[in-house]
This record gives C-alpha cells, sequence and structure tokens, in this order.
C-alpha cells in the first residue's frame, strides 16, 4: 500500500486511495502519525508533497513550516523499512495538472498559507537546487514584519494567508475578516489588506509571463478556493498588464484538481 500525503503550512493531507483525510498541521507531527498509522496498515510506500524547499529527500526549509536540513527521507526509510518519496508541493501540483490536462508546458502560482509556484515543460525545472519556481521569494516591497524565510521583502507578505495574518496583527486590524469582506469594507486599512492582495498576485502573475513564456498559467491555492471572485478579476489584469507577447497566446486557468499537491504525488517516482 502506498500513502500519499499533502504536508501544508495549515493542513496535512493523505489518503491510500479516493477518500482524502485531513489534520491540522500545527498539531502534526509526522512519526507520531506514522507509528498509529503503521499499526493497522502494511506500507510499501509514503509519497510526500511538502510545502517548502526539499533536495534529495532532505528537508532544506520551509516558511510555513518549523522543519530546517531535515533529513526526512533517511530517517523515515530505516525507521518504518519503507520507501520515501518528497517533493515541492507546487511541484507536485504541476505534475498533476500537466498530466490531467495532457500539456507539455505549464506555470501555477498557488496563494495558501505562503504563495508558491512551479513550472513544467516535458519535465518540472528544478534549477540547482529544486528552488526553481519560488515566486513567493522574489524581492517587491518592504514590510515592518519578517516572512519565513527570514526576509522582509517577499512577495509572499502581501499575497499569502501567513502575510495577511502578520499585518493583521501589526495594524491591529480585524483578524475575523474574509479577503472579500475586506475588499468591500469601507475601513481603508482593511481595503488596503485586500487591495494589495490583489496587486501582489497581478504582480506574480506579470512577472512569470514573459519569464517562463507558459501556455498555461494555473492560479490557484486555499485563498482563492475561498474566495471565487478573485480568479476573473486577477486573470483579466495580467493579461491587461503582463508582456503583451507573452499574455496573447497563454490561457489563464483554475486548478483541474481540488488538491493537485496530492495528486502530484501519486505521479512521483523513484
Amino acid at each position: 500500500m502506498i500513502l500519499y500525503c499533502d504536508w501544508g503550512g495549515t493542513y496535512f493531507r493523505y489518503t491510500t486511495g479516493e477518500e482524502v483525510f485531513v489534520i491540522e498541521s500545527k498539531t502534526f507531527d509526522l512519526f507520531d502519525f506514522l507509528d498509529y498509522f503503521t499499526k493497522s496498515q502494511r506500507l510499501s510506500q509514503i509519497n510526500i508533497s511538502f510545502a517548502g524547499q526539499v533536495k534529495e529527500g532532505i528537508i532544506l526549509s520551509s516558511p510555513n513550516v518549523a522543519l530546517k536540513n531535515f533529513m526526512i527521507k533517511e530517517k523515515v526509510e530505516q525507521k518504518y523499512n519503507i520507501t520515501l518519496l518528497i517533493e515541492n508541493d507546487l511541484k507536485c501540483a504541476a505534475l498533476a495538472e500537466a498530466n490531467g490536462r495532457k500539456v507539455e508546458n505549464i506555470a501555477l502560482i498557488y496563494a495558501g498559507t505562503g504563495l508558491g509556484g512551479a513550472f513544467f515543460e516535458w519535465k518540472l525545472l528544478r534549477g540547482a537546487d529544486n528552488f526553481a519556481g519560488e515566486i513567493g521569494h522574489v524581492p517587491y516591497q518592504e514590510a515592518p514584519y519578517l516572512c519565513g524565510c527570514g526576509n522582509s521583502n517577499c512577495l509572499e507578505l502581501f499575497c499569502s494567508g501567513s502575510g495577511i495574518k502578520k499585518r493583521v496583527m501589526v495594524e491591529n486590524l480585524n483578524p475575523a475578516l474574509t479577503l472579500g469582506e475586506r475588499y468591500h469594507s469601507t475601513d481603508p486599512d482593511e481595503k488596503a489588506v485586500a487591495d494589495d492582495f490583489i496587486s501582489a498576485l497581478i504582480y506574480g502573475g506579470c512577472t512569470v509571463l514573459p519569464l517562463l513564456n507558459p501556455r498555461f498559467l494555473i492560479l490557484g491555492g486555499g485563498i482563492l478556493d475561498n474566495e471565487p471572485w478573485l480568479f476573473e478579476l486577477v486573470k483579466k489584469e495580467i493579461l491587461n498588464k503582463a508582456f503583451p507577447p507573452a499574455a496573447k497566446n497563454v490561457t489563464i486557468e483554475k486548478p483541474l484538481y481540488k488538491n493537485s499537491s496530492l495528486e502530484g504525488t501519486k505521479l512521483l517516482k523513484l
């Protein structure tokens, strides 16, 4: 049996078939989970999509999960005598979205707890250390709080759930408001949070189009899922503002899958 997992900054999702189970990440410990799970299930392999930077079975860092230089593959395989494959969550999502559409060229930007990206052209674009696609950590504007990576100017600080949460705390805003409620608020400080989120997401899309020239750009993530009005607004602005030759032939779409990262773990191979 293979266990498929999506380990994000807010939720840990897993499945061995069709039904998906969810655990809050803040209460999650991988080894407690595997100790419990392997008591009743015989596993041959675990495939994980992870919200952070991974390379050759090592979690190098994660802005929204408290792990750094963690040799996860070695530790899990030694303790449980099973195979573990782990990949960045947006790279897994790119595999799923490209495979589902049967296309050879696709870029993703997902806004959720963090802001992530990935690019696929016949195969995943990885870069020297498997960091390629980290659109959330492109320098953007200075903020009076830090990103999980340690910088104070990341795009993610303006265009993610974690960034909004930090800003709300610093500016003493209403933590209960949704992004849509902020967008329609008469309070200029509350509205600015939504306006800045939208501007940052448009900036990310306009950066990706000329840089990677994708045929498909997929905009997804938990925030866009919960705020369906956002997609058409952001899509229109990206197409209007991006480098015209790159915008001319791109198709901007929503994800095919409710959880593309989890779907992508089913495509990971040794």
